[in-house]
């Protein structure tokens, strides 16, 4: 039987990226063998252990790991715009229903609760079609859930939390550990029509970043954290092991944001997220790969793109 770690990616491949449907049979097949190799640790080609990251949309992932699947901020779609990828329909349907490539999710992280980071209906759905899966997510993203007549089926899945500023709590979902982070949303700035004064529309948005740890590998997620906001997480990752993986918005391909990746976030992998669709090869040159501590600069550049990161 062919590895069912290569199967999977190439099933993620074929779901998401091809406009041309699988054949029932096909589709079948290649979901049993991704099922199969569900319970097994993912590997590279080199055979040894891996995390899988599938790029699903905007700042959404995908991350297969031998103690299990995560999703972030992921479950969304069918926004209005053309400033981020979105999941295709067919995708969207996946996600709903926890099924191919989505089914046996463990964790779940939603950021903050914009429209191009989370829908409340297809998270409910997901919910109801993988009864095991723990969320973790902002109050105000909560109290958007708690709206939907499925509330009381699935509250008990739902761990809320907005941590004080530079204040973080710890979760424990089975192997994975979840280390929430209370961060500022990236500034967003217009004219008061009253007061004709500059404000930050994002100044009240509950943003959080994840930090998930698992087999021994850790990963930062920031949501959409900016240089702006990164005094926070200088605080909260001062001290800590280098992140194996860290997936930061686009806003950290600035100067000033690359000093803060290098000096202070230190991840051996690098992921810009929150781009425009087709402006992926734009952020190739943001980083020095000649500088000291510099780390890998990875970009996926559309939806269905998979990487695999060997384990250390």
């Amino acid at each position: 039987m062919r590895d069912p770690a290569r199967v999977f990616s190439l099933f993620v491949r074929k779901a998401m990226s091809d406009p041309k449907p699988l054949t029932c049979s096909a589709l079948v097949f290649v979901i049993v063998l991704a099922a199969a190799g569900s319970a097994s640790v993912p590997r590279n080609e080199a055979g040894r252990p891996a995390w899988t990251v599938t790029y699903v949309a905007n700042e959404g992932f995908l991350i297969a790991t031998p103690g299990g699947k995560i999703l972030c901020d992921a479950l969304f779609g069918g926004i209005t715009g053309d400033w981020c990828d979105q999941p295709s329909a067919e995708t969207v349907e996946m996600l709903k229903g926890a099924a191919g490539p989505f089914a046996g999710v463990s964790v779940v992280t939603v950021s903050h609760a914009h429209a191009d980071h989370f829908d409340p209906h297809f998270l409910v759905a997901h919910i109801l079609h993988n009864p095991g899966v723990r969320v973790f997510c902002p109050n105000q993203a909560r109290a958007v859930l708690e709206r939907d007549p499925a509330w009381e089926r699935i509250k008990a899945n739902v761990f809320a939390v907005t941590p004080d500023q530079g204040r973080d709590e710890t979760f424990e979902a089975g192997p994975i550990r979840v280390r929430v982070l209370r961060v500022d949303h990236g500034p967003y700035l217009e004219d008061d029509p009253t007061t004709k004064e500059r404000v930050n529309r994002h100044r009240d948005v509950e943003n959080l970043a994840f930090v998930l740890e698992v087999g021994g590998m850790r990963m930062l997620h920031g949501g959409d954290a900016s240089p702006a906001s990164s005094g926070s997480l200088r605080g909260y990752l001062a001290g800590d092991e280098r992140l194996d993986l860290a997936f930061l918005d686009r806003a950290f391909c600035a100067p000033a944001g690359t000093e803060i990746v290098v000096r202070d976030i230190r991840p051996d992998i690098l992921v810009y997220m929150h781009i425009r669709p087709g402006d992926a090869p734009k952020f190739r040159g943001c980083v020095d790969a000649s500088r000291a501590g510099a780390p890998e600069l990875v970009l996926f550049e559309k939806p269905g793109d998979v990487r695999m990161f060997p384990m250390k």
